[in-house]
Parts: structure tokens; sequence; C-alpha cells
């Protein structure tokens, strides 16, 4: 029979840092005074034990032949001085809790860190425009969620968006939201507010050359006009028929006058954007009719008098 008493089972414990382990885990539970209570003062009339206690336990010759056989001594028995233990390798629990942390880093992971939104955009024009809105974030999300205006636009890591043009005549304002998501949490709303002012239609100046009228046998011009607030179409209209929607010029030739009567040419310009039209800027040009050649009143006779006899 073999007798192994508690100080070599406990320091066994301690040598491979299991001991230390348990100890951590289980820190804040009633294991701490449990362990404590060697250590207090025994009762009035009781005596110290002068040795510690000692564990017996058998090991059966099956039991010591199959372990001899195992670790390669031919049957040498447990007591024998051939018979060589390996030595207990020490953990340092500094070596243990780095492991100890990641493995419960991995199981319970952090929410996501998120950047703010870029770019760094407080507004747009009236007439809009596309742009690209991204973030960074630390762990990976798995899933992200893109609104505007409390709407759900985007479950990408980034969200392109394009803003209408603003016609109403009110500014304008858009809430972009951006959440992400993982194992460990949610976080977020990251958000950025814009803003639209809203647009005008174009303002137009009055048409250039300043002609009221028109030579009777016709001639060639150029009318242009100005306009604020950026136009995007333009359109000339000469008698109420279309005669150029491309630019802010026209080249217009008034054909001769061959009538008896004196023409008249209404010229009218509007200019167009995303707002909305410009008023119609008019010019009224007049063409007299060609002088009129009236045949004489009497046609003289011609011939001589003959005096008769």
């Amino acid at each position: 029979m073999r007798k192994h008493n508690a100080a070599n089972l406990r320091n066994s414990l301690l040598g491979s840092g299991f001991f230390l382990f348990c100890i951590g885990c289980m820190a804040g539970s009633g294991l701490p005074a449990l362990l404590s209570e060697g250590n207090k003062p025994l009762p009035e009339g009781v005596a110290k034990p002068t040795e510690e206690p000692t564990v017996e336990f058998e090991v059966t010759e099956e039991e010591t032949l199959g372990s001899d056989i195992e670790s390669g001594n031919g049957g040498a028995g447990l007591d024998s001085p051939d018979v060589q233990v390996p030595a207990l390798e020490f953990v340092p629990t500094s070596e243990l809790m780095p492991a100890f942390a990641a493995g419960i880093s991995n199981m319970f992971p952090a929410r996501p860190v998120c950047s703010a939104i870029s770019p760094a955009l407080t507004s747009v024009s009236a007439q809009g425009g596309s742009y690209t809105f991204s973030t960074s974030c630390t762990p990976l999300p798995i899933s992200y969620l893109w609104t505007v205006d409390g709407r759900p636009v985007s479950t990408e890591s980034r969200l392109n968006y394009t803003f209408p043009a603003n016609n109403t005549g009110v500014t304008r304002s858009y809430t972009i939201s951006f959440v992400a998501r993982n194992s460990g949490g949610i976080t977020g709303p990251i958000q950025r507010v814009i803003t639209q002012a809203s647009g005008a239609p174009p303002v137009c100046s009055a048409l250039s050359p300043d002609i009221t009228s028109v030579p009777v046998g016709g001639a060639s011009y150029t009318f242009t006009a100005s306009c604020a607030n950026l136009p995007a179409s333009y359109q000339w209209v000469v008698n109420g028929v279309v005669q150029s929607s491309g630019s802010s010029t026209m080249r217009y030739t008034f054909p001769a006058n061959n009538t008896e009567v004196t023409r008249s040419y209404t010229i009218s310009f509007v200019a167009r954007n995303s707002s909305g039209i410009s008023a119609s800027i008019q010019k009224v040009v007049t063409q007299p009719a060609p002088p009129r050649s009236d045949p004489p009143l009497f046609t003289p006779i011609q011939g001589s008098m003959v005096q008769s006899k």
C-alpha cells in the first residue's frame, strides 16, 4: 500500500497550473472562504495535529504491471529505483491568461466601433447629384443598414445615393444614418444631416439686337438672350413656330416682303432648368410692304391729224 500526504497532492496541483486557473475562475464565489477555514483557530481544548493527514490508496499488482509495461520499464515495480517518473511541467499564469482572454474574446466579441460617415458633406446643390457614403468599423460587422430620413435604402457596407432636384421653394433636409451589427452587439446610429436649398427658374434679360423693323427686301440677324440660374435648355419661337432649342442665340433670316401689306414677326424666347421655366421674352419686328406702282389714268392717242377739204 502506498501513502501520499496532502502536501504532495497540493504541490502537484500547483505545478500543473490548474489550481491557480480554477482559483481565478471561481473568484468571488464562496471557495476562498472555504479554503480559509484551515487558518481559523481551533476550539479551546482541541489539540492541533502534529502531522498532516495522509491519503491512503491501494495499487494492485495488475495496475502496477500495466503501468510499468506502458512506461517501458519491463514490469519493474512502481517503487523500483529504475522507474523514472517525469517531472510535472509548470505553466506560468502569465501564459495561461492571454489564451484564456482570447478564448473569452472569441466567445463574446466586442460590438463594432465605427468612424464618422464620409465624405464630410453638409449640403448639396438645388440641382441634386449622386454621392457615395462610407464608414469603417472594427471588428468587422456581419450586417449593415443605411437609412435616409428613417427609410431603409441599403444593406451594403457603402451607400450610393442620388439627391433629386429641389423645386419646392423651401430648403430640404436629409438625415443619413448607419448601423452596424455583429454577435457582440449593435453600433449606431451614426448620422449625417445634409441640407439642400430650393432652386429657382432661370431669369432672362431682353433680347438683342434691339430692332423693331427689317427692310422690305429681308435680312439676317442673330438674336441673343442672357439668363441667370443656369438654364439647361432653351427655345426660340417665331410666330408660333419653333426655330431652335439648343442655344441662347438664334440666327434668323427674314424673307423679302412681296405682298401689299406690312408683315409682323413675334420672336419669343424661354429657358428651362430643373426648378422651372423662365418668363417668356418677346420682341415684335415689322417689315413694310413694297411701294405700290399705280398705272396712269389714261393713255395718250398717238397719230397725225389730217385736215379735210
